[in-house]
């Protein structure tokens, strides 16, 4: 499977580290991405600053609040301060 998370090219390079931590950790921390390709690229977008694409719409919402998580940064994402 693969998901596809495209990131605005306004958003700041330490919060898009984070998002390509997440994506890299993912797999090891939940099952149902196991055998997933997350793909996580800058983009030119200009109303939102991700969008996140899966086949299965369940993942692919879990995916777009992780990655929101990320962007905000703290200690309130699933894997803690990324």
């Amino acid at each position: 499977m693969k998901i596809d998370s495209a990131v605005a090219e306004s958003v700041p390079d330490e919060a898009f580290a984070r998002i390509e931590r997440l994506a890299k950790g993912l797999p090891s921390v939940d099952s149902s991405f196991k055998d997933a390709e997350i793909i996580v690229r800058r983009t030119t977008m200009d109303v939102v600053q991700t969008m996140v694409t899966d086949s299965d719409y369940s993942r692919q919402k879990l995916v777009e609040i992780l990655v929101e998580q990320a962007l905000r940064g703290g200690h309130d994402s699933l894997f803690g301060t990324l």
